[in-house]
């Protein structure tokens, strides 16, 4: 009887240590996961600032353009 009950608290124990890991397990998963939308909200913001920046610089190169037209009218 002292063998089964040994065999017994081993599986408790055993079982306590799995429900323990998979809690901890649960917990990094949700951490994971709160982390890799932060990283997606990040790569959504960089895109929106790299195309603001493409807008930019067309805009720049536009002004470019047109100074460059109204430097040629000077002639010395």
């Amino acid at each position: 009887m002292r063998e089964v009950k040994l065999g017994i608290d081993s599986a408790l124990s055993s079982v306590s240590e799995i429900s323990e890991a998979l809690a901890e397990q649960g917990e990094a998963s949700s951490l994971v996961a709160v982390n890799v939308e932060k990283i997606a909200q990040m790569t959504d913001e960089n895109s929106t600032a790299v195309a603001s920046l493409n807008d930019s610089a067309d805009h720049i190169s536009s002004l470019a353009g047109n100074l460059n037209s109204l430097a040629q009218r000077f002639h010395l």
